[in-house]
């Protein structure tokens, strides 16, 4: 992507303020499916079209919605008996949140109770609905939030938060999408918090609503949603102050995907063409070529349970207009109560309802590797720490035939898990043995477990992984890190995606009820490389067998399902729900695939301190030599997670973020922690550099780099930046010394820059690679000219190893 030149902005060509836009909707005409952000329809008079639109006869999506807000406001009630957030996403023009206000104090609810908290990026909006709230009831108290909720939810800590996500703005992110924002919201609240999200349901027979009705919502008679579409591109001409894109070029296209069940709206171009951009090279359009502007996904019942229960919420119940032609989903965090009865149930099924031991051949691959795993501590006396008991078969492999392996070892158990039963099998279990000993019993949630760091030696869970609710994943990370000694070791027993606990789980979302959210190895792994806590992984298969009434009895239990076994089985055959092979005998075999993941304990920065620490000391001394405020907590946690993450799929997003947050601040940082690379970097860089040079920082972010060459007077044919943060290229481009210094700047993600290949002759990065996925490098590589120079940096030690090899 190229950005619009300082010297075009500087000449009245584009403002600032609309370079965002521009350069997003560059990026989107730029991908193999040309696309434009849809939250871009609202800009100009794209509000007032919006809101015209939900007006129209054909689209039905409001009326019905609007329908059921009587029945949300009768469950916002049930909370509002002590102060809470009513936290929406999304307000629109408040027609929702004036219902549901009404209806509350009609009810009798206290007002007084109320914090209203709008969230949406039009300041428009936030406006008019608190003066909408503000006139019609004085005592609610109004705290409108600015800002993209699809990547931060900043909710109340201090009381009940009911979160409201209503109207069908969920149907604008694809399946994956929704899934990631539904885990966002259920890290971002607290226990028993509650979520309620609008959902248009998919045409169906069994509702009377065909794909003809749900077309005619999006491609209305009157032309005002094709006029909603049109809008985008007179915004990017006002934008740009020229025509870059003709209405008379493109048309309003808006069809039914059948298979993804989704609403799809695309502009699509009448005629070969070519488009260009102030300062930048002409993007070709073939004539039918689309541009996707926006998806609407229409949900089946079946996945208006899924959605929210993948991500972890437990769903309440369902408020559907009297058609049922839209549904909104009432869910809740799960609280510790509901954790401790779920887990009764299952070990009680386990005990006694016709399972075989799932995990027996799993054991003879655990054996080994957990007796190198403790031999490897080195100590006589280990304390150790295990993470959910169960039915104590770990242990109780242990006890039968290992300890031999580990001769003259004592190992001192605590134990936690929020079900009782574990905690009593466990004493019982240990009570009396010399070598493994029972200390502790804590009948609480993990997450609840609060002991100084560096306590334990030795952390396993077998499988107990599975029951932490989704939002503290992260947290349970963390946790396991910190608590274990120096040198310590976690084994960490868990299935992967293709396991066979992942087919029953589809199993139980299909019921309508999930009592824990599956957590497959996959999903740890992911959050420990992001944190870059030191790990190995080994990849265990075995047979597991269970008979039909152990698995009825299990798919019975009413925290699983609402339906009995053969309400399932008359669907389709039981085989085909969990992917195993029916024996002669009746039961039934599997193959399971489970991780073992081994954290190990060490200084994540490799001698260079804690980087929280840190962070947390500077902040302190900003704050007092500034006369600055210091930085919120959650600024920090995103700066931390930077320095935390590696070439994983969230990197691109956890950096933006971070600089994004921190931009103006970030050179003082880097200089409080004795930022040395870009000298070095550039002091290489002299070696080859030559005034016929092109050269290109990659990841230029707040320009040190430059500031080095302009240092060490290094002359080049033209040096450009290229950084993911516009906040960066900004500040670049406030810095009256940095301006002369780059040629030309680029906001982009440098695992696919939209420059030309064989460009530059020399392209230098620092502290870029390591963090960014391995893919960047052979970006630069393309756009290196054949025999020239690639020079970076990466951390050192251990920490960049396993990164190393795949660089090599």
């Amino acid at each position: 992507m190229s950005p619009i030149p300082e010297s075009l902005i500087r000449g009245g060509v584009v403002d600032k303020k609309d370079i965002p836009f521009v350069s997003d909707v560059q990026k989107g005409l730029r991908s193999k499916q040309k696309s434009i952000p849809s939250y871009y329809l609202y800009r100009g008079l794209g509000t007032d079209l919006y809101t015209k639109i939900t007006t129209l006869e054909e689209y039905y999506l409001t009326r019905k919605d609007l329908s059921t807000m009587p029945n949300v406001a009768k469950e916002i009630l049930k909370h509002a008996d002590k102060p809470i957030e009513i936290m929406e996403l999304g307000p629109g023009n408040g027609d929702k949140i004036k219902l549901i206000l009404s209806h509350l104090e009609s009810m009798g609810a206290d007002m007084k109770n109320i914090t209203y908290s709008p969230m949406d990026i039009s300041v428009a909006y936030l406006e008019e609905v608190k003066v909408l709230v503000n006139n019609n009831h004085p005592e609610v108290t109004v705290v409108p939030k600015e800002g993209n909720f699809i990547r931060e939810l900043p909710c109340n800590r201090d009381m009940q938060t009911v979160l409201l996500f209503l109207g069908s703005s969920i149907g604008n992110l694809s399946d994956s999408e929704a899934t990631d924002f539904l885990k966002l919201t259920a890290r971002s609240l607290k226990p028993s918090d509650v979520v309620i999200v609008g959902m248009d349901r998919a045409p169906s027979p069994s509702i009377g609503k065909t794909i003809s009705q749900t077309v005619s919502a999006y491609f209305d008679s009157e032309g005002v949603t094709s006029e909603f579409n049109y809008n985008l591109i007179d915004e990017i001409n006002t934008a740009c102050k020229k025509s870059v894109l003709s209405r008379e070029k493109f048309v309003h296209e808006a069809i039914y995907n059948e298979k993804d069940e989704s609403m799809e709206s695309y502009l699509v171009s009448t005629k070969d063409q070519l488009i260009r951009f102030p300062g930048d090279s002409a993007i070709e359009f073939k004539k039918g070529e689309k541009i996707f502007i926006e998806r609407s996904m229409k949900y089946s019942l079946q996945k208006v349970y899924r959605y929210p229960q993948s991500a972890g919420l437990k769903v309440n119940t369902i408020i559907s207009s009297n058609d049922e032609w839209f549904s909104n989903v009432v869910c809740q965090v799960p609280d510790n109560c509901e954790m401790v009865q779920i887990s009764n149930n299952i070990y009680d099924t386990f005990d006694n309802e016709g399972w075989l031991d799932a995990t027996k051949d799993a054991y003879e691959g655990l054996h080994s590797i957990w007796c190198d795993t403790v031999n490897q501590l080195k100590k006589k006396n280990i304390s150790a720490l295990e993470i959910g008991f169960g039915t104590g078969e770990f242990p109780e492999q242990i006890l039968k035939g290992w300890l031999p392996s580990i001769s003259g070892t004592e190992i001192t158990f605590d134990v936690v898990d929020p079900a009782l039963l574990p905690i009593r099998k466990a004493s019982e279990l240990l009570s009396g043995n010399e070598t493994m000993k029972y200390r502790n019993g804590f009948l609480l949630p993990y997450e609840d477990l609060q002991f100084p760091d560096c306590s334990y030696d030795l952390i396993q869970g077998l499988y107990s992984w599975s029951c932490f609710p989704r939002h503290l994943l992260r947290a349970a990370c963390l946790k396991t890190y910190d608590l274990l000694s120096e040198d310590g070791r976690a084994i960490i027993f868990q299935p992967t995606k293709t396991s066979f606990y992942n087919h029953f789980y589809d199993i139980y979302l299909q019921t309508g009820v999930v009592g824990t959210p599956y957590i497959s190895s996959h999903e740890i792994i992911e959050i420990l490389e992001e944190l870059d806590i030191p790990h190995s992984i080994q990849m265990l298969n075995h047979d597991c067998v269970v008979t039909e009434e152990g698995l009825a009895s299990l798919l019975s239990q009413d925290c699983f399902c609402n339906e009995p076994l053969e309400y399932w089985m008359n669907i389709k055959p039981i085989s085909e729900y969990i992917n195993g092979a029916k024996l002669p005998d009746g039961r039934f075999k599997f193959r399971n695939e489970t991780a073992l993941i081994i954290i190990q304990k060490r200084d994540r920065l490799d001698g260079g301190g804690d980087i929280t620490s840190v962070m947390n000391n500077f902040n302190n001394e900003w704050s007092q030599s500034s006369g600055n405020s210091p930085l919120p907590p959650h600024t920090i946690t995103k700066l931390r997670n930077m320095f935390y993450t590696i070439d994983s799929e969230s990197a691109a997003e956890t950096v933006e973020e971070a600089y994004n947050a921190v931009s103006d601040l970030y050179d003082a940082f880097m200089t409080y922690m004795g930022w040395s690379l870009p000298s070095q970097v550039i002091k290489t860089l002299s070696q080859y550099c030559n005034k016929n040079h092109c050269v290109l920082d990659v990841g230029c972010g707040t320009g040190l780099l430059g500031s080095e060459i302009k240092k060490q007077n290094i002359t080049t044919a033209g040096l450009q930046g290229i950084d993911l943060s516009p906040s960066n290229i900004n500040t670049i481009q406030a810095n009256d010394g940095l301006v002369s210094v780059y040629q030309n700047l680029h906001v982009g993600d440098i695992t696919k820059m939209s420059l030309s290949k064989n460009s530059f002759d020399i392209c230098c990065s620092c502290g870029v690679l390591g963090i960014a996925p391995v893919a960047s490098l052979s970006e630069i590589h393309r756009v290196t000219k054949p025999g020239g120079l690639i020079i970076f940096s990466l951390w050192g030690g251990k920490r960049d190893a396993p990164y190393y090899q795949r660089i090599r």
